[in-house]
């Protein structure tokens, strides 16, 4: 039934099944050094990813009267390829040029993820009237990753 081609054949096959599985091996052995990059350098692929991140900013009544409050919605994108915690961070400044923070929240992201960061803001009684601006900024450490701004004036 099984004459000598039939075993050369399942001999052959073996033998090539058996190198292709050794060579696949060594391949993978050799490559997880460059998978794995150099430590503590992340633009070799090791250490801690900077971040990459990137908002926008929009509010929601403007202009606001004083003694109102106005929504602030912000956008914010996570473009790094691994999960990351970043500051985020709302200003006002009036139409005298002070400046004061509204919010500062910590928040996780997943690589690639979106998140729509929500505020409420209420000018202060003594503001200065006038155009004044909404600023966004996403940091993480020292580093300011993303900056983005909106117009918002508060009338009498």
């Amino acid at each position: 039934m099984f004459g000598a081609r039939d075993s050369l054949r399942s001999a052959r096959t073996v033998r090539t099944v058996v190198f292709l599985s050794v060579m696949l091996a060594v391949v993978g052995m050799l490559s997880v050094p460059a998978i794995a990059g150099g430590k503590g350098n992340p633009e070799k692929g090791g250490g801690k990813d900077p971040g990459c991140a990137r908002a926008s900013t929009s509010v929601t009544i403007d202009p606001v009267p004083l003694g109102y409050s106005t929504g602030i919605t912000s956008p914010v994108t996570n473009c790094s390829n691994s999960r990351q915690r970043y500051y985020v961070s709302h200003y006002y400044t009036d139409a005298c040029g002070d400046t004061v923070l509204i919010n500062r929240a910590r928040i996780a992201f997943r690589a690639g993820e979106t998140k729509l960061v929500n505020v409420g803001y209420r000018p202060a009684d003594d503001v200065c009237l006038g155009l004044g601006e909404i600023t966004a900024k996403v940091t993480s450490g020292s580093s300011t990753l993303a900056t983005a701004y909106d117009d918002l004036t508060v009338t009498d």
